[in-house]
């Protein structure tokens, strides 16, 4: 009996190690399973996030085209279809200088080439992130009107994911160069 008692002893050790070592072995494969996970969840949130920066981009661009190449009244009267009419007069170069880099003073670094603005700010779960607008033109000096060509670029950002949609329309006055007389059309 005491022979048996001994063998007992010795044999419990080795099977408690044994234990140990394969409750390590599932205590490792739990964690590595979770840190998979976690990077796979994190990975679908950035490509939300890119997706729904995308898509608001693109909502934006086109209601500005929308807003540009066929307005309202009220776009008329109120919208970014005025602010451009207003500012893009024959005298304009002066209130908003033009983008030339063949001119002296109107390179890309001279004061007031770009117009940007912040058309929304929210980082709410649901919310559109922060879309801002960038515009400017490109003239010559002595160029007929038709010439023009106008620059935008919605950005939106949300959390560390942006996309942006760049936008060129060109001036077509249709013989008239009344505030109401000038259309926008998409260029490329």
């Amino acid at each position: 009996m005491v022979r048996k008692m001994k063998k007992l002893r010795e044999r419990s050790g080795a099977a408690m190690i044994a234990v140990l070592c394969i409750l390590a072995i599932f205590l490792t494969l739990c964690l590595s399973m979770l840190l998979t996970a976690s990077v796979l969840m994190q990975n679908a949130e950035n490509r939300r996030y890119e997706e729904q920066c995308r898509i608001s981009a693109v909502t934006m661009s086109k209601e500005l085209e929308r807003a540009l190449c066929t307005p309202s009244e009220e776009d008329k009267n109120t919208g970014i279809y005025k602010y451009i009419q207003e500012n893009l007069k024959t005298n304009s170069a002066s209130s908003w200088p033009y983008l030339n880099s063949d001119e002296l003073g109107h390179g890309e670094n001279s004061a007031g080439i770009y117009r940007e603005f912040t058309l929304a700010d929210s980082d709410l779960a649901g919310g559109p992130g922060t879309v801002s607008l960038k515009m400017y033109w490109e003239w010559e000096r002595d160029a007929d009107l038709g010439d023009i060509v106008l620059h935008m670029d919605v950005t939106v950002r949300k959390n560390r994911s942006s996309h942006t949609i760049k936008s060129i329309y060109g001036l077509d006055d249709h013989g008239g160069v009344g505030e109401y007389g000038w259309t926008f059309e998409e260029r490329s």
